[in-house]
């Protein structure tokens, strides 16, 4: 659940599998994109949710410009990567396969 605090509207997303790892809402406040076993993103003005990379474990993300999110998926699976999502297009593709960390331990900051 998100609150908006400027004027307690509140924003049900949906549930997910175990806890969630990381989240931003952008600048403007036109969406928010939440991981953890999978990605949802949310968008406050059409009250839509969409869902991405179920089954995959999201270990952080960033902006990357206006239009797009950078994702890094756990860099200590057997399938760790980089993706990016699109938010106008609602696209998202898998733009690298590192990095791979299996044989190191955790880190909670991972530049990518």
């Amino acid at each position: 659940m998100l609150f908006d605090k400027r004027n307690g509207k509140e924003f049900r997303l949906r549930a997910h599998y175990g806890d969630l790892t990381c989240g931003l809402i952008d600048e403007e406040n036109k969406f928010c994109i939440v991981g953890g076993e999978g990605l949802s993103s949310f968008f406050f003005e059409t009250n839509k949710e969409h869902n991405f990379l179920d089954n995959k474990c999201i270990h952080s993300m960033k902006q990357n410009n206006d239009n797009s999110i950078k994702i890094l998926i756990d860099p200590w699976s057997n399938d760790p990567g980089v993706w990016i999502l699109d938010i106008v297009t609602l696209s998202i593709s898998k733009i690298s396969s590192t990095p791979d960390l299996r044989d190191l331990p955790f880190q909670e900051y991972i530049d990518y």
